[in-house]
């Protein structure tokens, strides 16, 4: 009953700002309930992908580096 009394006693501007903080986080589980990005993971995911993607680059580099200089001159066409 009480808290039925203060959420009366609330301006407009107060529900209103609660009302939004519902419907954000109602979203967010959502989001996250049907296995779809929500924003914050959103940029998360394309900052890990980045980080990933640049460091799978350099080891290919390395890689193929390091292939070139074992192989030589061998000709596997022949």
């Amino acid at each position: 009953m009480a808290q039925a009394t203060r959420l009366m006693s609330q301006s407009a501007a107060e529900r209103a700002h609660n009302a939004q903080v519902v419907r954000e986080a109602g979203n967010r589980w959502i989001c996250l309930l049907m296995g779809l990005p929500y924003r914050e993971e959103m940029q998360v995911y394309d900052t890990m992908k980045a980080i990933y993607y640049q460091a799978y680059r350099e080891a290919r580099k390395e890689y193929t580096g390091a292939v070139k200089q074992t192989t030589g001159n061998f000709d596997a066409k022949a």
